[in-house]
């Protein structure tokens, strides 16, 4: 039989370095996790105007109509990290969420939230259709009408020149309509 030599402290140091490095990765992952749920809620003012989440690869045209209808989801901000963002940046991302008119008459639909002014006087998120960055739809003046059975992309852009990136940007945001009658 061999005797095993002692630690020396430097290897002692070494593999406590180790274990803190592994503990940390882990705990990263599960904050990674934990983020989910942290994003502000989109929601609908009407029963036949639904919203659904786009998320990466998992959806990348608008839900059929056997899709059950959805008023609330959890919004996936640009660029945002447990509700920290980039500060002083622009950022943007064109397939936010789905607007989806599943009614029987056309609506009007526009998004109404309460972002913070940047240092430039603009709202620091702003929404957009099907990827124009200049075809805002965040004001009743700039609502855009869905006819029955169809869908709207809404790209999410934030500007946050002069914005600590602990601001919370959003917290709430409605999807508003009206239906022509």
């Amino acid at each position: 039989m061999t005797d095993e030599p002692p630690l020396t402290r430097r290897q002692l140091l070494a593999t406590l370095g180790g274990v803190g490095l592994g503990l940390g990765v882990v705990g990263l992952g599960a904050m990674a996790g934990w983020s989910d749920g942290s994003g502000p809620t989109v929601q609908s003012d009407d029963d036949d105007t639904s919203v659904y989440d786009i998320r990466g690869d998992e959806q990348e045209s608008p839900p059929g109509e056997t899709e059950p209808k959805q008023t609330e989801i959890e919004l996936s901000m640009p660029k945002g990290d447990l509700e920290r963002f980039n500060s002083d940046s622009v950022s943007f991302r064109h397939d936010g969420f789905f607007i989806c008119n599943r009614g029987k008459e056309a609506a009007t639909v526009w998004i109404d939230a309460d972002p913070p002014t940047n240092d430039r006087g603009e709202p620091a998120v702003r929404f957009y259709m099907d990827g124009d960055l200049g075809n805002t739809i965040d004001t009743p003046k700039q609502a855009t009408t869905l006819e029955p059975d169809s869908c709207l992309t809404v790209g999410i852009m934030t500007r946050t020149m002069g914005i600590s990136g602990e601001t919370t940007l959003l917290e709430e945001v409605y999807v508003r309509s009206e239906r022509e009658s």
